[in-house]
């Protein structure tokens, strides 16, 4: 069946992209159950960090999602770590639009079965951003191989518009978005059906 979901952005600024994973596949006989979630806080800097916390669950996944506000098409993420483990970016899962001089870019990153416990995530960046912030979310029951079933989808749009993707899912499948909207942020609206695990200001750059 196909899973729609839409990211209502409420924009009076110049930009708004949305970058979204397609769907996690679930392992057999399980559910997928959300275990935690954290974030970076404003940050402007080349590196940020921030605490995670991994419950006990089984088949677990860390994703992190970043959102750039930034003047640099230059910009790009070098390395996401969690207790120093390296996490790769979800296939596809990179977004970006230009207009005006200004740049919205969201990215999403994972982590296969993290250990139980508090870690550090670490984002580190190179170029120069003016605005960024980063959220990690944890999940149980997630397939560890085939984890995910499409490329990610992705969609940007100027002020003004609704930022919205279907993707293709089965039974049990979990659907996860991130949206990036810049200049003059007036926040987002999640749409229906959707969770809102996220919803971070940092500068002229909102993260959700």
């Amino acid at each position: 069946h196909t899973a729609t979901f839409t990211a209502d952005a409420t924009v009076s600024g110049n930009l708004a992209s949305l970058s979204r994973n397609s769907t996690i596949n679930t392992s057999q006989n399980a559910t997928i159950t959300y275990d935690s979630g954290s974030n970076a806080g404003a940050q402007d800097g080349l590196s940020g960090s921030w605490s995670h916390t991994i419950g006990s669950g089984v088949n677990k996944i860390l994703a992190v999602s970043v959102a750039i506000g930034h003047n640099n098409a230059s910009i790009t993420i070098s390395s996401i770590t969690y207790g120093g483990l390296s996490l790769t970016q979800i296939p596809g899962c990179a977004a970006s639009l230009e207009s005006g001089g200004l740049a919205a870019e969201t990215e999403m990153w994972y982590l296969l079965n993290p250990d139980p416990g508090t870690g550090t995530i670490t984002v580190t960046l190179s170029g120069s951003p003016s605005d960024w912030t980063a959220a990690g979310v944890s999940y149980t029951g997630v397939a560890q191989t085939g984890t995910f079933r499409a490329t990610c989808n992705t969609e940007t749009g100027l002020t003004g518009t609704n930022a919205n993707l279907s993707v293709t899912s089965q039974l049990g499948d979990l659907a996860i978005d991130a949206i990036t909207q810049i200049d003059s942020p007036n926040g987002l609206v999640v749409g229906a059906g959707q969770t809102q695990r996220q919803n971070q200001v940092s500068g002229n750059t909102v993260g959700a």
